[in-house]
């Protein structure tokens, strides 16, 4: 993209257009500004079997939630994981499915402590 002088690098007409899509329905749905930790679990309905990038996909729909006010951040405070997160195949009817769940404070800041404690089986 370029303005005046300056050249840099924005979204495609395909992510403005699924910005703005995802943005009419969040309106009608949620206005909430979550300030607490949450999983966002995500199923997107895709038409093809092409190639997804799973992680890409899901900090749009991050962006989006901000953007529309549905959470106050996408930092890992508020976004705490997006577990159960998918892409599956519908040919016939490609959609996404957004789960926000709360997810306990303490869950939450000790989940990063618990998974670097070694898991050992005691014979």
């Amino acid at each position: 993209m370029k303005a005046g002088n300056k050249r840099w690098i924005g979204p495609s007409k395909a992510a403005i257009a699924f910005e703005r899509m995802c943005g009419w329905w969040i309106k009608q749905a949620w206005r909430l500004k979550i300030n607490e930790p949450v999983n966002v679990k995500v199923k997107f309905f895709v038409e093809s079997k092409r190639k997804v990038d799973l992680t890409n996909l899901l900090e749009s729909i991050d962006d989006v939630l901000v953007k529309y006010e549905v959470v106050a951040d996408d930092n890992a405070n508020i976004i705490a994981g997006h577990d159960g997160s998918r892409v599956y195949i519908d040919r016939v009817k490609p959609r996404l499915v957004i789960e926000i769940e709360p997810i306990e404070a303490a869950d939450a800041r000790n989940h990063c402590l618990a998974a670097e404690e070694p898991n050992f089986v005691r014979y």
